[in-house]
């Protein structure tokens, strides 16, 4: 996905951002800035990791305002860097459902489900509901 694609959907979801450095990256994960490729976004949120920022490979990494002069590579410009981060976890990584119950879920045999629904592991479902 790309980073210019990754703002806009941060952006639908009211996060206020600026974008700074090449729109076209490539990014396909998340990962720690030690960790990350060039494939990869990461995130600053404490100051005191500005040395691992410098030397970080990743391919974008959403910080603040104010550690945004040390940043070698494209980056997302937030208040909040560590909920964005989040966000753009469950942008990459999204939620499959599957329809039906879950083998471990609990279910009272008086309860009517729709096909459609999706009951996960674990679940209980009591009567009357």
């Amino acid at each position: 996905m790309l980073l210019s694609d990754i703002a806009d959907l941060l952006t639908s979801k009211g996060v206020v951002l600026e974008l700074i450095g090449s729109h076209s990256s490539d990014i396909v994960q998340v990962a720690s800035l030690n960790s990350a490729t060039a494939q990869n976004i990461s995130f600053l949120n404490d100051s005191k990791y500005l040395p691992a920022l410098t030397c970080s490979q990743a391919g974008a990494v959403i910080l603040t305002a104010d550690d945004s002069p040390a940043c070698p590579v494209p980056h997302l410009i937030v208040n909040n860097p560590y909920y964005v981060y989040a966000l753009v976890a469950q942008i990459l990584n999204p939620v499959v459902l599957k329809e039906g119950v879950h083998t471990s879920a609990v279910v009272d045999e008086t309860v009517c489900l729709l096909s459609s629904v999706s009951v996960g592991a674990n679940a209980v479902i009591e009567q009357n509901v």
